[in-house]
C-alpha cells in the first residue's frame, strides 16, 4: 500500500470526492459545499491510500467548523473503504498529516481512535467533540 498525495493519483479524485462528499454532505453543505464538484475544488491537501484501487482517504483544510473559523488546520474527511477497515490503514492516513496544532471534530464513537493517535479534546460543542493534537 502506498501513501500519496492526490494530486499524484488523480484518477481517484471523482470517485474520493463523491464518496466523501455523501458521508458529509450535511456538513460540507455547512461550509458551503454543495456538489462533488464543490468538493473537488474544495480538496485542499488530501493523501490517498491505494495498492490497485483507492482504499482511503485523509485531508488537511484551512477551515472545517465554520462556527470555529479561528481554529485551524483541520485534520479532515478521514475514511476509509468498509472491506479495508480495521487493517491500521485510518492511522497511517492520520500519521501521514499529523503536525502540533493540528484540530479536528468528532463524535463519541471515534473519541478514543483520535485520542490513542494523541489528540486531546479541547471542547464539546453539541454533539461533536473537537479536539487537538499536542
Amino acid at each position: 500500500m502506498k501513501l500519496e498525495s492526490l494530486s499524484c493519483c488523480e484518477k481517484y479524485r471523482k470517485e474520493v470526492a463523491s464518496v466523501c462528499f455523501q458521508e458529509w454532505e450535511s456538513e460540507c453543505r455547512s461550509l458551503g459545499i454543495h456538489s462533488v464538484g464543490d468538493y473537488m475544488d474544495a480538496m485542499e491537501h488530501t493523501v490517498v491510500a491505494h495498492d490497485k484501487e483507492w482504499m482511503g482517504c485523509v485531508s488537511l483544510e484551512s477551515e472545517d467548523l465554520s462556527t470555529h473559523g479561528h481554529l485551524g488546520p483541520w485534520l479532515t474527511s478521514l475514511y476509509v473503504k468498509p472491506q479495508y477497515r480495521n487493517r491500521g490503514i485510518g492511522k497511517r492516513l492520520v500519521r501521514s498529516v499529523l503536525k502540533e496544532g493540528l484540530y479536528l471534530w468528532c463524535y463519541h464513537e471515534l473519541k478514543g481512535f483520535y485520542e490513542k493517535l494523541g489528540f486531546k479534546c479541547i471542547e464539546l460543542f453539541g454533539d461533536k467533540y473537537i479536539m487537538r493534537y499536542k
